[in-house]
C-alpha cells in the first residue's frame, strides 16, 4: 500500500524562514520510492541468507544445549554487571559499576524445545521471504526486523559487523515505505486500480515523503559510521606508520593466503621495498581520505559520484581480501542511498529491456516451427 504522497515542504507557510523550509524539504519532500524498493530487495536476500546460514547446525545456536545455553544468557541478560566510564576528562582507574543485566528481547530467550525452535525458524524465514518480494510490506517488515534482532540478541557472541548493519537497514526499510515499488504490493494495487477505474485509473507511481524519510536516514548513518570508523583509526600507531593495510593483507584469518595468485602477488610487494611502501600507504591514504571525507564531501553533487566510487571499491577490497563478503554487501546497500532514485529506475529500466530483447528473438525462432506444427495438423 502506497503511503499518501503528502509534501511537507509545500504544506509549510512560506513565511517560514528559509533555513527551516530547507530543512523540511531535506527530510520530507516526497520523491520517486524505486530506489527504497530496490534496497528493500537487496537488504531482503541478504537477511533471508544470513537467516537461513543457521539452519545447518541450528540447536547448536538456539537448541537446549547451545554453545551459549540458557544459563549463561539469563547470566548475561539478568545478572552481568554493567560498568559505565567516568563522564568526565580525568578518567578513574576503574569504572563504577553502574546497573545488571541488558534490555534485550528474543523469543528464543522462552522457547528452546527443538521442534518449536524448528518451527519458530521456518516462519520467520518465511517472513523475510515476504518482506524481499515486498508482500503486505508495512507488516512483514516489521516481523521480519523483530525476527532478525532474535537472532542477534540471542546470540550476542556471534555477532559481526554484518549483523549491526543487518539491524541499521532493516529499521529503516520498516520505517519508510520500501513497498510502494518493485514490490507485489505494487503489482495488486495496479490490479485493483485497473479493476475499480479501468481506463481512467492513474497508474503512475507516486512520490513517496516516507521513502525520502527512510532515505535521509540511511545517509546520516552510514556518514556516521564513516566518520566514526575513520576517525578512530587516527588513533592506532599503524595508520600512522602505514603498516596497517598489511597487517590485513598478511592475515591468515581474514585473507585468502590459501590461494596462489594472491600469494605470489604478496611476495612481489615483499621483493619491492619501493613498491610495497607505495601500495600500502597509499592503501591507508585512501581508506582514511574515503572515511573521513565522505561525511561532508557526498553532500555535494561534484563530488558525490566520486566519492560513491570510493565507497564501492573500499568494500569491495574488504569482501574479497578480509573476506567480509555479506559485510560489504550490506554496506553497499547502504551506499545506494545516495544515488538518485532516477538513475536507478533507469538502470532497472536498461535492464528489463535487454530481457525482453533477448526473450523477443527466441519467440521469433519459435514462431515458424509452430506454425510448421499448425500446417500439419490441419492437413491431418
Amino acid at each position: 500500500m502506497t503511503t499518501p504522497s503528502l509534501n511537507f515542504p509545500d504544506a509549510m507557510d512560506a513565511t517560514a524562514p528559509a533555513w527551516l523550509r530547507a530543512w523540511n524539504r531535506f527530510w520530507f519532500a516526497a520523491i520517486d520510492p524505486t530506489g527504497l524498493g530496490f534496497m528493500r530487495i537487496l537488504c531482503g536476500i541478504l537477511v533471508f541468507y544470513t537467516t537461513l546460514t543457521y539452519s545447518d547446525d541450528l540447536l547448536s545456536y538456539l537448541g537446549p544445549h547451545a554453545w551459549l545455553d540458557k544459563t549463561a544468557q539469563n547470566h548475561i541478560r539478568h545478572e552481568a554487571s554493567i560498568y559505565y566510564p567516568e563522564n568526565n576528562w580525568n578518567e578513574a582507574p576503574h569504572a563504577s559499576k553502574e546497573e545488571h543485566g541488558e534490555a534485550v528481547w528474543s523469543i528464543f530467550f522462552h522457547v528452546d524445545d527443538p521442534f518449536w525452535v524448528v518451527v519458530i525458524h521456518i516462519a520467520i524465514l518465511a517472513v523475510m521471504l515476504l518482506f524481499t518480494v515486498g508482500l503486505w510490506t508495512r507488516v512483514t517488515s516489521v516481523l521480519a526486523w523483530m525476527g532478525a534482532m532474535c537472532y542477534v540478541q540471542r546470540l550476542p557472541t556471534t555477532n559481526f559487523g554484518q549483523d549491526t548493519m543487518l539491524i541499521i537497514l532493516m529499521l529503516y526499510l520498516m520505517i519508510g515505505d520500501s513497498g510502494a515499488a518493485l514490490s507485489v504490493d505494487r503489482w495488486l494495487e495496479l490490479r485493483r486500480l485497473r479493476r475499480e477505474q479501468g481506463g481512467n485509473a492513474n497508474l503512475a507511481l507516486l512520490p513517496s515523503w516516507s521513502a525520502n524519510f527512510a532515505i535521509r536516514l540511511i545517509q546520516v548513518h552510514f556518514c556516521i559510521i564513516y566518520l566514526v570508523s575513520g576517525s578512530s583509526k587516527l588513533l592506532g600507531a599503524a595508520w600512522w606508520n602505514g603498516t596497517a593495510m598489511w597487517l590485513t593483507l598478511a592475515n591468515y584469518n581474514f585473507a585468502p593466503m590459501r590461494v596462489g595468485l594472491y600469494n605470489e602477488l604478496l611476495y612481489v610487494l615483499c621483493r619491492n621495498l619501493w613498491l610495497w611502501q607505495i601500495c600500502m600507504t597509499g592503501a591507508v591514504v585512501f581508506t582514511l581520505f574515503t572515511e573521513i571525507s565522505f561525511t561532508y564531501l557526498v553532500w555535494s553533487r561534484r563530488w558525490r559520484p566520486f566519492m560513491v566510487s570510493c565507497s564501492v571499491l573500499m568494500h569491495l577490497g574488504i569482501g574479497l581480501i578480509m573476506g567480509l563478503s555479506v559485510f560489504s554487501l550490506f554496506m553497499l546497500v547502504m551506499v545506494l542511498a545516495f544515488v538518485p532514485p532516477e538513475t536507478i529506475h533507469t538502470f532497472l529500466n536498461e535492464i528489463s529491456d535487454r530481457v525482453r530483447r533477448r526473450i523477443k528473438p527466441n519467440e521469433a525462432q519459435r514462431a515458424p516451427s509452430a506454425s510448421k506444427e499448425a500446417l500439419v495438423l490441419s492437413r491431418a
